[in-house]
């Protein structure tokens, strides 16, 4: 079996992780959205490429198999953070089939 933790939260406090803003997702899809003009879309990915960097600089570490790993990368952070939020959003498909599976 594999239990154990695998992959953790970041935060100075390393309990839990950053939060993902459905206003975050929602610009997302504009910004990829069919008929969204080149401009529009330009300033919605400058948005939302200022919105991650300051959410990054929230991710201090990553908790992995229990041991605290101190980020310092800018570029690391990003990473970390977009993983976070791919996982939110797998997470929340997941529920929303079992809810469908469910009713």
């Amino acid at each position: 079996g594999g239990g154990g933790e695998g992959g953790g939260g970041a935060g100075g406090d390393g309990g839990g992780s950053v939060p993902v803003s459905m206003e975050s997702h929602d610009v997302e899809g504009l910004a990829g959205a069919e008929g969204t003009s080149d401009i529009l879309r330009s300033k919605l990915e400058q948005v939302l490429a200022e919105t991650r960097a300051k959410q990054a600089e929230n991710v201090t570490e990553l908790v992995v198999l229990g041991e605290r790993v101190p980020i310092k990368s800018a570029k690391t952070k990003l990473c970390i953070l977009r993983g976070q939020q791919l996982l939110g959003e797998v997470e929340e498909a997941e529920r929303q089939a079992a809810a469908k599976a469910d009713g």
